[in-house]
């Protein structure tokens, strides 16, 4: 595994060595040669009839994982640290066979580490898949996991790892991540994406504009931020508001009320008002005033969100209504939708598996190890035997047999083999100090630690922004000014 680095850009099925800069963002990509057991998995190219020059780059080959239940993406990290996750999935029927059909769709599982994030399911060879989850690393390590479920081989054709600003999206946190439904700039043109450069942290903002009952409003000087959410001044930049009329609608429906959703909305007043303008609304939910009388600042951003997730309704209606005082219809800059991932699986003891994870990169271990040690159990590592409580792993017997090892075993491990706290079990002929202690016991104590983050599954989103509302549907998924809607 390379170091941590705040931009790390997998095109996944590139051959080892390989890179090139993307026109658009000018991101570097590499190929994801150095993360992911290569022998489980298999690279492809998508149908050359689905090649156009409109297809990103990143879509046009993937890796598959058609032999091991659990495949894993692993990456350095800081603990503590908050994360941005973004995968990328086209079938593109790399197999030839034709395996995402309506009737019949292909899917498999996305974890963040030991935690169960979303199912995928694709329905044809040609739609794109981007799902984005911001997490914050347990331990020394992050993990994407991909599971067979039984309904196709998993798949994927880009992974990104973006390290965000400490004080932004502190609702991410040790209890729960939170997964993107969508995310969009007001404007002022349909299909632009806005990422890197324009957001330093290269999350992705699709825009939104075009309805015949609102209108743009749009600035060329800068916009001072949030420190705490997310919205670059190049999204600021740009509001809706409403034509001929003092409101402005958004509604949400949810299939799954159980769904927990958390809502970020930005405001920035993009025009400077002369003494007898006033731009001032209040804020509904669901026909309740929760926020307001509120205005605007010039050129300068608001994030008013919820504080806590909502949940338990299938419809979520919200109303931006100007006051009587006011002039000026209200305006509407941004807005995310999120549900609540939250990370109820314990991990495996952080230094007994940074201790394994040791071992497999010192000898290149054939073994499909990938992600947690431990977890989740029915995932557990061949040859690993571990010990469940409800808030931990420890691992109490390793079967190192078989492997070929071509180096020594650690002396500390030999060492700790000898206390008895650990049944160690290894092949000897590789070294002359591994006859006297073979299928010894030992404790893995080595003082490292590792985080498995699983990343990626794919939202299913619908979006529409029509006559001033924003329609959502999603399959079973959870979802907050620098002010808050809720006390």
């Amino acid at each position: 595994m390379k170091k941590n680095e705040s931009f790390i850009s997998l095109d996944c099925g590139l051959p080892s060595n390989t890179t090139y800069t993307d026109n658009s963002t000018r991101i570097l990509y590499t190929s994801d040669y150095d993360y992911i057991s290569l022998a489980e998995s298999k690279l492809s190219t998508i149908s050359s009839n689905l090649i156009t020059p409109s297809l990103p780059r990143q879509y046009r080959t993937i890796r598959s994982f058609p032999n091991e239940t659990r495949n894993c993406y692993t990456f350095k990290a800081v603990e503590g640290q908050r994360y941005l996750i973004r995968a990328g999935f086209m079938y593109g029927n790399y197999d030839g066979l034709n395996s995402a059909q309506p009737n019949n769709p292909l899917q498999f599982d996305l974890y963040v580490d030991v935690n169960y994030w979303m199912t995928l399911d694709f329905i044809d060879e040609s739609s794109i898949y981007q799902p984005e989850v911001l997490t914050v690393a347990l331990a020394n390590f992050l993990s994407l996991c991909l599971v067979n479920t039984g309904s196709g081989t998993p798949f994927i054709s880009l992974l990104e790892l973006r390290t965000l600003n400490s004080s932004m999206y502190e609702f991410a946190n040790a209890t729960h991540s939170l997964s993107l439904q969508f995310r969009r700039s007001l404007g002022p043109k349909t299909g632009q994406i806005i990422r890197y450069p324009y957001d330093p942290y290269d999350l992705s903002w699709p825009t939104l504009s075009g309805s015949p009952i609102w209108t743009q409003l749009s600035t060329n000087l800068s916009i001072n931020t949030s420190a705490f959410f997310g919205a670059p001044s190049a999204v600021l930049q740009n509001a809706a508001t409403p034509v001929n009329s003092t409101a402005l609608g958004i509604m949400f429906e949810e299939d799954d009320s159980s769904t927990k959703v958390f809502f970020v909305f930005y405001f920035a007043e993009l025009v400077k008002l002369s003494t007898n303008q006033l731009r001032e609304f209040n804020i509904y939910f669901n026909g309740k005033k929760v926020y307001g009388p509120y205005s605007p600042s010039y050129l300068s951003s608001d994030a008013i969100y919820t504080t806590d997730f909502i949940t338990g309704i299938h419809n979520y209606s919200f109303l931006l209504n100007a006051t009587e005082n006011s002039t000026l219809p209200p305006l509407l800059n941004a807005i995310e939708v999120y549900r609540g991932m939250f990370l109820t699986e314990p991990l495996t003891d952080k230094n007994e598996a940074e201790a394994m994870m040791s071992i497999k990169e010192q000898y290149q271990l054939k073994k499909n190890w990938m992600g947690d040690p431990c977890n989740p159990a029915k995932y557990s590592w061949q040859g690993v035997k571990c010990d469940y409580d409800a808030n931990n792993s420890t691992i109490v017997a390793v079967d190192l047999t078989g492997n070929n090892f071509s180096g020594p075993i650690p002396q500390g491990l030999l060492e700790k083999a000898k206390e008895g706290s650990l049944d160690l079990r290894y092949d000897c002929q590789y070294d002359n100090s591994c006859s006297a202690h073979g299928n010894s016991k030992k404790k893995l104590s080595t003082p490292l630690i590792i985080v498995i983050i699983v990343v990626g599954a794919i939202l299913k989103t619908l979006l529409v922004f029509i006559i001033c509302k924003l329609c959502w549907k999603s399959r079973g998924n959870h979802y907050v000014i620098s002010r808050k809607l809720y006390p």
